[in-house]
Order: structure tokens, then sequence, then C-alpha cells
């Protein structure tokens, strides 16, 4: 008998702290619902909203980008076109090794002679 007693005064308690416990998660989880609504509703307009306008500078400095981009290849595949070859290298000006006269020119020209040593 006293274990019956024991197990129904034990199930009385889990069954109040489980009503205790489920009024204040009720309330959270309506307030979360609230928020999800709001969060998932339509804002309206695209073009109006605050998003739109904040990255509207950005889109316009890629349109920008992307013109000059496609200027330069327009530029350059004219002049590949009336120069008559393909250029496989892409250098502008034509420079030295960094000594000076040992290697030659980057640009494919012989290193200059070397000088022989008159000393013995």
């Amino acid at each position: 008998m006293k274990r019956v007693i024991l197990y129904i005064v034990l199930g009385a308690l889990v069954v109040a702290g489980l009503v205790a416990a489920f009024r204040p998660l009720r309330q959270r989880a309506g307030q979360v619902a609230t928020y999800l609504r709001v969060m998932s509703g339509d804002t309206g307009d695209v073009m109006s909203s605050a998003n739109y306008q904040r990255f509207a500078s950005r889109r316009e400095a890629v349109l920008a980008m992307k013109a000059a981009l496609l200027d330069v290849a327009r530029v350059e595949s004219l002049a590949v076109a009336n120069s008559g070859r393909p250029v496989t290298t892409f250098r502008s000006i034509p420079t030295r090794s960094p000594c000076g006269s040992c290697c030659g020119a980057i640009d494919g020209s012989p290193p200059p002679p070397a000088v022989a040593s008159t000393a013995r």
C-alpha cells in the first residue's frame, strides 16, 4: 500500500511539473509563431523595399564594371584582328631583367654578348 501511495504522489508531482512547464512553453511557441508569420509575410513591392534600395549602388557598380570589361574585350579583339596574328602573351612593355644586362630582355631577344676577361 505504501508503494501505491508513493507512486500516486510521484505521478501527481510529475503531472503538476508538466502543467507548470507547459504554460510558458505554450506562450513562447505562440510568440515564435507570430514572429515567423511577420518575417515570412509579403513585404509588398520589391522595388520599394529597403533591401533593394540598400544594394542598388552595388548593382549599379557591378553593371558599370561589366560594361567596362566588355569594352576592354571589344578593343582587344579589334587590336588582335587588325594585327593579323593572335597574341599569346600579354606584355605591354618589354623590360630587361632586374640585373640590367646579363639575361636579356623578357620579350625573347638574345642576351648581350659576354665580355671576355683579359686578366689571367
